[in-house]
Order: C-alpha cells, then structure tokens, then sequence
C-alpha cells in the first residue's frame, strides 16, 4: 500500500512539473472568436492589468474604451478584406510569449495580426499596446512591437495615436499577399501601410525605440514593394507596363 501511494505522489508530481509552465500562460488562451478558416483576422485581446494590484476603474474603462475604439475602427477600415475579432480572456503578459510556435499557430488559424493593451502602472496610468505582426517575421524578425502609452492622457491625442497605429494593419494584409504572388492586391496595401507607418514614427512624441523599428521594417517594405512591381510587370496588366525603376533600378510607390 506505501509503493502505491508512493506511485501515486511521484506521478502527482510530475503531471505538476508538466503542467507548471502551461499554468504559468494560462492567460494566452484560445480566443473566444476565432472565426471562419477562409478569412483573415485580427485578434484584438482584453487589457492586461498588473497581477494582485486593483486597478481605479476610471483607468480601466479608460483603457477598455481605447480597445474597444481600436477594434470598432480596424472592422470599418478593413471591410472584407480581414476582420478584427476580440478575443474575450486572452491577455498576453509580455511579447516574449510570441515564440516561434505560437507566431506559427496564429499563422495556421490565418490570423495576419494580434493586438493587446496592458496597465503597467496603476498609480501614472502608464501602459502599452503590443502588435504581433505574423507575416512580417519572415522579413523583418522579431515580429512583435511594443509601443508605449499613458492612458491617462489626453483622449483625443490618444485616439489620434490608435488612428496612426492601425497603420500595421495594411502592412500586414499587404505582406501576406505579396508571400501569397497576389502582387496586384498586395501593392495597394503595401503603399498605405507603408505611408501611414512613415507618419506614425514621424510623430514628434514618438519614443526612439519605435522610430528604429519603424524605420527597419519601412526598409523590407521597400524591398518587397520593389519586387511586388516587378512582379506585377510580367503579368501584363496596363497599368504596369510603362512602369520603369529610378535611377537607382528600384519600384518605389507612388509620391
């Protein structure tokens, strides 16, 4: 009776040793959206607070408010061609949660990007947006962007600064046509995120580290729109043949 109720704790055991990283990311959980197999999505997750801290609800209908414009306005601007899903009880803690396995999930369930929002201090009401880029890993790794926030700020600067961050989503929508061969819907979008991500990082209250970032990924959409005309050339469709590079042999989009 002792041996089997030494098996039974050492089993015990070590289902808890297996189980304790899982636990650990129980938060990233499946989304309570997930949408048909056919179309393209974005997952919009719930704000993310500070374990064992309560949180003032001003700041967090604050918080919630901004998610819940984000997703309301990506639906609008994206119309058919991707829609934004939010996700209920999916809260990533960090964007070291995005390992490879997981980019490649969000990949196979056809999700083009994820966004979630976090309180980090409940006391200055400082806090952040992720976006996880999933077709962009393959051209500019690492795929996730951090951006910095004060939800306590100004709601209108706020608003105006989720308006500019939607920017991610044409480049998103863009970069998987364009891995996809459909240069011909992939230009469009590639242009528009790119000229809408040249904004966001030009603004004066952006911080350094998304400038560099925006900057980096601005120069791999330069290369992939490049080819994207290229390739769009030998379709023959009219509005690319009288198309010719610059003086450096490169397709840029239109001024």
């Amino acid at each position: 009776m002792k041996q089997v109720t030494n098996m039974c704790c050492a089993v015990i055991a070590g289902l808890m040793i297996v189980c304790a990283p899982p636990c650990l990311r129980a938060q990233l959980i499946d989304c309570s959206m997930s949408g048909s197999a056919e179309e393209y999505k974005i997952y919009v997750d719930d704000v993310n607070v500070p374990p064992g801290v309560e949180v003032p609800k001003v700041l967090l209908k604050r918080a919630n408010l901004l998610r819940d414009t984000f997703l309301r306005d990506l639906n609008v601007t994206l119309q058919d061609q991707a829609s934004a899903k939010r996700c209920l009880g999916r809260k990533p803690r960090e964007k070291s949660e995005y390992n490879d396995a997981q980019i490649n999930s969000l990949d196979n369930l056809r999700v083009v990007m994820e966004v979630w929002g976090a309180i980090e201090n409940q006391s200055t009401g400082e806090g952040e947006f992720g976006f996880v880029l999933v077709p962009t890993r393959s051209i500019a790794p690492p795929a996730v962007f951090v951006v910095k926030d004060n939800f306590n700020g100004k709601l209108d600067s706020i608003l105006k600064r989720n308006k500019q961050r939607q920017a991610f989503a044409p480049v998103v929508l863009g970069t998987r046509y364009y891995q996809n061969h459909k240069y011909l819907d992939a230009l469009p979008l590639l242009c528009q995120g790119r000229t809408q991500l040249q904004v966001m990082i030009s603004e004066p209250e952006s911080d350094s580290q998304l400038v560099q970032r925006g900057k980096n990924l601005i120069a791999k959409l330069d290369g992939v729109i490049d080819d994207s005309y290229r390739q769009a050339k030998t379709s023959g469709e009219p509005q690319f043949a009288a198309l010719t590079p610059d003086e450096n042999d490169r397709y840029s989009c239109p001024k």
